[in-house]
């Protein structure tokens, strides 16, 4: 990405390459940002003047192509591009379950009449069944030489019938997996496969504009109807099967099936209908479009009834559930939507993103996500490009109860919801910049607004309360002195409107180099378990021990650098006991408010029937959590009595579950740092709580993934991981760094994750050069 100048053709600046090609670029209106997107679902937030990273937008959501209400209607199913299907329970919007399998995009989901199965079908040939109660694999059908388009289950479960990219249809018998018979007849891809409700008859339409019937017991051809409309995409018996539903380029016809006779063609949408579907009472039928739109038309005289906007790409799949009063509808803009049949409200929308999190949300704001899943939602400022993250609104909006009200079509409940206004702005001019001092302090001027008030501005140094001004006005500028520390100071800005609402940080490093200032100093406490001698051989580790080795070698180098002195405890297998690590805790109370404590754990996690967390240290077993087990109720009681900041680094499976309670950077922690003087606690944990850990021989001779990542990031990779090129690694580009590393060679089987983010601006760990 290059930035020229019109009036001269010069090139002004080129921008830092991205892994992958750019889609689409956009100025911001004051032109002081670029927002560029690229192929890979990712965006980058570029500042003009300085081409410097102002902040990654990461795509991990996929887009819908299937979806089914299971038939007593209390579960959804959904397919994505990625070859994932998400089970959602309807009643609250959770998720239940992800199914892996597929290694291409699913293309057709069906239950099976007991609810018990899904069956998926794939653009990589082959179609899957899934036991939707125990939550596993129940198979693999082949056979399809191409993509499978559509799947159906027969009335009484015992069959499926599948259509594909290959011109045929398939019969499958479900217990045995296997082929019963081909249905061949077409000359251009099959579309659509549906059955009637006797589970006699099977209709397939085709790209080759024809419609035709089959005699499922025989396989015999029946009946073909040509239609000129173009190419057949979607099909749906009536609920009693005298008649049939078609979709094509625009046109939905109604056929009588025992004549073939064309009752009734309805005219609306501006695109193909790629889904149709009849209610299961047969008074309606149901239209979704790649033109966006859902359609609700009356059965008996084709007029349109109700019009479903909301969606923003071509809309895959729309049906019914089972008691008719709600509609399901899939996207390719990655949203699965929920709608009320009768007012045509949009009810919730559902969002699954790739690693596993999950996000459902209703058009007033109102929201429900996964323990990791708040990074998917994001509020967008009016008439700008400012975001704000989601969770300084959290006590407000998040009330998964209204969700689960409106979903039993209480939509009243709830109304009307709390007002949002935007919250407030700052303005530093030096933003972003980096400077050097030989002064024990620091001009700053800033100039901050809201619509109503600014209550309050604080300022943070390296996550550290420093200063807490009292505005109490619509607009006003700031001049102010802030004390510095030896070395690094990433020094943080954040106002606060009468509202507890926040503005976005704005920051500047200032690199102190006055000879009176002493820096700061790191406390570390490294703990790794490989032998432990109560566990059978199979769960003995290799690297947790030389993990802790390695950590604390790197650390060590930062002394003189950019801390003071580096004071380290390290504690390796049966040296590792509850006791030794609370009692060096117990030490850590003493820790100056302007010093950093750095706790790192390697070995087993494990998490009981409640899901608790413990790290087991040597002393430790399975069968008894409780002795030998250290859990977060533990350690918090430690670590709250610690007046500096504290970042918690888990190597071990299950990690990201360690912390019980959701802590967010808001105004009422802000509050609570500058009454009680504390620094905040950060956890940094190995892998998600559903998920392992792993280690391997391959990795660096030997290393857990997640701490070989944490060493390269303050070692050998400083230099890359240093993206804002301010010659420090602070803690939130090692977070980046640590978590695409270990995501990237698990193929998404580990992510790290920030557990707990008790942290405003950024702390620096390590010194580039």
């Amino acid at each position: 990405l290059t930035l020229w100048d019109i009036s001269t053709g010069r090139e002004i600046r080129s921008f830092a390459k991205h892994h992958s090609s750019i889609h689409k670029i956009v100025f911001s209106p004051n032109g002081r940002f670029v927002l560029i997107g690229y192929n890979d679902g990712e965006m980058t937030l570029l500042e003009v003047s300085s081409g410097r990273k102002v902040r990654l937008f990461r795509g991990s959501s996929s887009k819908i192509c299937a979806a089914a209400y299971s038939p007593d209607g209390s579960l959804s199913i959904t397919g994505a591009d990625n070859g994932d299907l998400v089970l959602w329970n309807v009643k609250n919007g959770r998720v239940v379950k992800i199914f892996k399998g597929h290694m291409k995009a699913v293309s057709s989901i069906a239950f099976s009449p007991d609810g018990r199965l899904a069956l998926s079908g794939s653009d990589d040939y082959t179609l899957k069944l899934w036991d939707v109660i125990a939550g596993k694999s129940g198979g693999n059908f082949y056979g399809h030489t191409d993509a499978v388009t559509s799947i159906v289950f027969s009335p009484g479960g015992k069959f499926a019938i599948s259509a594909s990219k290959d011109g045929t249809c398939k019969l499958w018998d479900i217990s045995t997996k296997k082929e019963i018979r081909t249905f061949k007849g077409h000359s251009h891809w099959v579309n659509s496969v549906s059955i009637s409700p006797d589970g006699q008859t099977m209709v397939s339409g085709s790209s080759d504009s024809t419609i035709k019937f089959w005699d499922i017991t025989t396989g015999r051809e029946i009946r073909t109807l040509k239609d000129d409309t173009g190419w057949i995409l979607s099909t749906a018996f009536s609920p009693d099967g005298r008649f049939m539903l078609s979709g094509s380029w625009q046109i939905m016809t109604l056929w009588e099936v025992s004549s073939g006779r064309k009752i009734r063609t309805l005219k609306g949408h501006s695109g193909n209908i790629t889904s149709v579907s009849f209610s299961p009472d047969g008074n309606y039928y149901l239209s979704g479009s790649d033109d966006h739109k859902i359609r609700l038309w009356n059965a008996f005289n084709g007029r349109e009834v109700n019009f479903f906007k909301g969606h923003l790409d071509e809309v895959n799949i729309v049906c019914f559930s089972t008691s008719g009063r709600h509609v399901l509808s899939g996207s390719l803009d990655m949203t699965t939507r929920i709608w009320d049949t009768v007012s045509g409200e949009e009810i919730i929308r559902m969002v699954a993103s790739e690693d596993g999190e999950w996000l459902v949300v209703t058009p007033d704001g109102y929201y429900n996500t996964s323990p990791e899943g708040a990074s998917l939602l994001h509020w967008v400022s009016p008439g700008g490009m400012e975001t704000f993250t989601y969770e300084q609104f959290e006590s407000s909006f998040k009330r998964p109860d209204i969700i689960k009200d409106r979903l039993a079509i209480n939509l009243d409940i709830g109304r009307p919801a709390p007002e949002m206004s935007t919250p407030p702005h700052i303005e530093m001019r030096e933003h972003l910049d980096i400077k050097e001092t030989h002064e024990k302090s620091y001009p700053l001027t800033l100039s901050v607004s809201a619509l109503e008030s600014v209550r309050t501005v604080r300022i943070f140094t390296n996550g550290k309360p420093t200063m807490e001004i009292a505005v109490n006005e619509k607009k006003k500028k700031l001049s102010l002195v802030i004390p510095l520390l030896a070395g690094a100071n990433r020094i943080t800005a954040v106002a606060y409107d009468d509202k507890g609402f926040s503005s976005n940080l704005k920051y500047l490093d200032v690199i102190s180099k006055h000879a009176g200032l002493a820096q700061p100093n790191l406390h570390v406490l490294a703990v790794g378990i490989s032998a432990y001698p109560k566990l059978s051989q199979k769960w003995q580790l290799d690297y947790a021990h030389t993990d802790a080795q390695s950590l604390v070698g790197t650390l060590q180098t930062q002394e003189g650098k950019l801390f003071g002195e580096v004071r380290q405890n390290l504690l390796i297998n049966d040296e590792v006991t509850v006791k030794k690590i609370t009692d060096v805790l117990d030490t850590m109370s003493s820790v100056s408010v302007n010093d950093l404590l750095l706790i790192f754990m390697a070995g087993h996690g494990v998490k009981d029937k409640d899901g608790t967390f413990y790290f087991l240290t040597s002393e430790g077993s399975f069968q008894n959590l409780g002795e030998g087990g250290l859990s977060w109720s533990v350690l918090k009681k430690y670590l709250s009595k610690i007046k500096g900041r504290v970042i918690l680094m888990l190597d071990a499976c299950h990690s990201g579950s360690v912390v019980t309670e959701t802590v967010v950077p808001n105004d009422e922690l802000a509050q609570k740092f500058f009454a009680e003087g504390g620094g905040g606690i950060m956890a940094f944990s190995a892998s998600k709580g559903r998920q392992f850990s792993l280690e391997s021989p391959d990795i660096g001779g030997g290393f857990g993934l997640f701490t070989y990542a944490l060493v390269q990031s303050l070692g050998p990779k400083a230099e890359v991981v240093d993206t804002n090129n301010n010659n420090f690694v602070e803690f939130m580009e090692l977070v980046d760094y640590v978590t695409d590393y270990v995501d990237d060679v698990t193929r998404g089987e580990q992510t790290p994750w920030l557990s707990r983010r008790e942290l405003f601006g950024d702390i620096p760990l390590s010194r580039v050069n």
